[in-house]
């Protein structure tokens, strides 16, 4: 409590022993397959009870204030692990996907009315198949943020915040560097602050994309999600105190 340093570490494991993974069935030929006409080259995938699932992680942090220039710098450190059983023409396919991440925040503590924060979080993954080693694949992805807080003049507000989100390693078209740009202009009402009148820009440089990866036993899928872009807000917030003034 007197040096303000914090650490802080989890970890769990999960084991299922009747995980419901995929068998899916690879049609070489046209062919009957459970009474299903399958053509060359189609699949067929059914529900089917196999051991050795496990889904793993560990987190660190570490928090420690900077006095000299009055802010806190926060430390953190991980590794998931995911191994996932599954039957690819009757034979079993394990694929693990670990995933090291790392990361650090940098917030202010100067003064009531200004405070900001730069954070980073990197993230790479590893993906092994026993079986299709074709579908073998490592990508990585990053998130970095600056925000900014400033109460500059009698109750006006300025709050802006910046993010890049990288991706690398994806399918064709869907490794991004995305930038997005956030800005509000607000003033606070009343002697005690409470009425709040606030105008935001959201998505600035019209970049907002939606992208993820889906990893499983079978396949790797890249998605693209239909995302707000820029748009304007007007936001009037009045915060409701009642306190006891005989406390």
């Amino acid at each position: 409590m007197k040096t303000q340093h914090n650490f802080f570490m989890f970890s769990f494991t999960n084991i299922q022993t009747n995980y419901i993974a995929n068998a899916t069935v690879i049609a070489a030929s046209d062919s009957l397959v459970n009474g299903v006409l399958m053509r060359a080259g189609s699949q067929l995938t059914s529900p089917v009870n196999l051991s050795g699932y496990v889904t793993s992680n560990l987190f660190m942090n570490y928090s420690l204030p900077l006095k000299k220039i009055k802010c806190n710098l926060s430390l953190n450190a991980g590794l998931g692990y995911n191994r996932t059983p599954g039957l690819i023409n009757e034979q079993k396919n394990i694929t693990n996907n670990v995933t090291p991440n790392m990361g650090i925040t940098l917030s202010s503590n100067i003064s009531e009315k200004i405070d900001f924060s730069l954070s980073y979080n990197g993230t790479y993954t590893v993906v092994k198949n026993s079986l299709r080693t074709n579908a073998d694949n490592n990508f990585f992805n990053h998130f970095a943020n600056a925000k900014v807080n400033w109460m500059f003049w009698k109750g006006f507000v300025f709050n802006t915040s910046v993010s890049n989100t990288f991706y690398a390693g994806l399918g064709d078209g869907f490794n991004q560097n995305i930038f997005l740009w956030n800005a509000a202009l607000g003033y606070k009402f009343l002697k005690d602050k409470s009425l709040d009148v606030r105008f935001s820009v959201n998505d600035i440089l019209n970049q907002n994309n939606g992208i993820s990866r889906t990893v499983n036993e079978n396949y790797l899928e890249d998605t693209r999600t239909v995302v707000l872009q820029r748009y304007c807000l007007l936001t009037i917030t009045y915060n409701l105190k009642f306190f006891n003034k005989n406390g």
